[in-house]
């Protein structure tokens, strides 16, 4: 099976632009992110990364919302749902600062 483009082994591609800064990257992966470790830990603010550890497992998606070079620069979220009886949707809560 050909490995898909972005998968976690590539190197991931940056792109400037002016006055804006790097572009966020959006990648997948079979292992969560390091903060601390290339390359998540050198990816911009912005960047989606997505463990898919299995096919049997639901995938965890991570946002990096930091630029500490930690593990907590990644904030992570799963989606889940209910079908019996009961209603089928996603609810997101923003709030900004």
């Amino acid at each position: 099976m050909t490995t898909a483009a972005g998968y976690i082994s590539d190197t991931p591609q940056y792109v400037y632009v002016e006055g804006k800064g790097l572009s966020p990257l959006d990648w997948w992966g079979t292992t969560p992110p390091d903060g601390d470790a290339s390359p998540w830990r050198s990816a911009p603010m912005g960047s989606r990364y997505m463990h898919k550890e299995s096919d049997t497992v639901r995938p965890v998606h991570y946002i990096k919302v930091d630029n500490n070079e930690n593990d907590y620069d990644w904030a992570s979220f799963s989606i889940g749902r209910t079908l019996a009886g009961g209603p089928t949707g996603l609810l997101l809560v923003l709030t900004k600062n």
